[in-house]
């Protein structure tokens, strides 16, 4: 832990299981091919951060720094992101499955090439102004997120808790799919939409 690695270059680490990363400045660092799972992360700053192709199964994350960072195919399955701060950071493939995002925030960040997010907790989640891109959150609990002016670009929700969760402003909602959703959104294009006819209740 306290390691500075900023601006190091970091591959093929497959022996980081269970190793504390706390409070490591691993900024403007190249992070690739490496398994870091059932890791901590406590105050890591991963700001301006390459991050590719790293896997952080049952991770926890807990005041972490990720301001500029790029994060490609990356998974985050079933790690623990609650109250983190990932405002602008752009994912480009990777998965969150299962994993715990409840009370983070995400305002403005970018999850391209259909980012796996079935399943995730994202309670409370702010997600104000993010794009998605083919992202699947299927089956996720989105129980008062907020999708303000967030871009939905022919994501699914397939089966996912939306009581709650704001849309409002939101864009590609048309082009989304909401089968099986559950639970009462909150935005007034529901009232005009195909799909609050279907697996959505009808908001007024």
């Amino acid at each position: 832990s306290s390691a500075r690695l900023s601006g190091s270059t970091l591959i093929g680490l497959y022996k980081a299981r269970g190793v504390k990363f706390d409070f490591a400045d691993l900024s403007r660092a190249s992070v690739s091919n490496s398994w870091l799972t059932e890791c901590s992360f406590k105050g890591t700053n991963f700001n301006s951060a390459a991050i590719d192709d790293v896997n952080f199964k049952n991770s926890v994350f807990r005041k972490s720094r990720w301001i500029g960072a790029m994060v490609v195919d990356t998974f985050f399955d079933m790690a623990d992101l609650r109250g983190e701060t990932f405002d602008g950071v752009q994912f480009d493939g990777g998965r969150f499955a299962w994993a715990d995002l409840s009370g983070a925030s995400f305002k403005g960040a970018r999850f391209m090439g259909g980012v796996l997010m079935q399943n995730m907790q994202a309670v409370k989640t702010d997600f104000t102004g993010a794009t998605f891109e083919e992202a699947d959150l299927s089956g996720a609990n989105l129980h008062q997120a907020d999708f303000t002016g967030a871009s939905l670009q022919a994501s699914s929700f397939r089966g996912a808790n939306v009581s709650g969760a704001v849309f409002e402003g939101a864009t590609g909602i048309s082009y989304a799919q909401f089968e099986g959703a559950l639970g009462t959104p909150i935005g007034s294009l529901w009232a005009h939409n195909r799909f609050a006819l279907g697996g959505v209740p009808h908001v007024p």
